[in-house]
């Protein structure tokens, strides 16, 4: 079944030749959202891990809007931190600078130093 899952992900996921998407640390992308046991959403990765639970709609301080938003959000945060790294490393290739704010933000994301945030996005990616 993860075999089947996984060429089915790679191959139908329309950012999977992105290198920052192929080399990132975090779980692997796409990730979804479905529901789990005793129907409590939870989060996988591209192999069908689960790497996080999602809470039931059921606080009245979180609209269906804004939970149907934070569901699309978690499912697609692979694909917009390598689309992210993509824009920052075509930045770079092309001789601009780059905001160190961004630079600073990617690199929490990645959960590593500003240094070697910029040593590995330099090199396209890879680790």
């Amino acid at each position: 079944m993860r075999i089947y899952f996984t060429k089915y992900a790679m191959k139908n996921n329309p950012h999977w030749d992105n290198i920052f998407l192929r080399t990132a640390t975090h779980s692997p992308g796409p990730w979804r959202v479905k529901m789990g046991y005793k129907e409590r959403p939870v989060i996988e990765d591209l192999y069908g891990n689960i790497i996080g639970n999602f809470e039931r709609l059921g606080k009245p301080e979180i609209t269906p809007e804004q939970y149907k938003s934070n569901w699309a959000l978690i499912e697609h945060a692979p694909q917009l931190l390598a689309a992210l790294k993509e824009h920052v490393f075509n930045e770079i290739d092309q001789g601009r600078t780059v905001d160190t704010r961004l630079i600073r933000l990617l690199a929490a994301a990645d959960n590593t130093t500003e240094d070697r945030f910029q040593k590995r996005i330099s090199r396209g990616g890879g680790t």
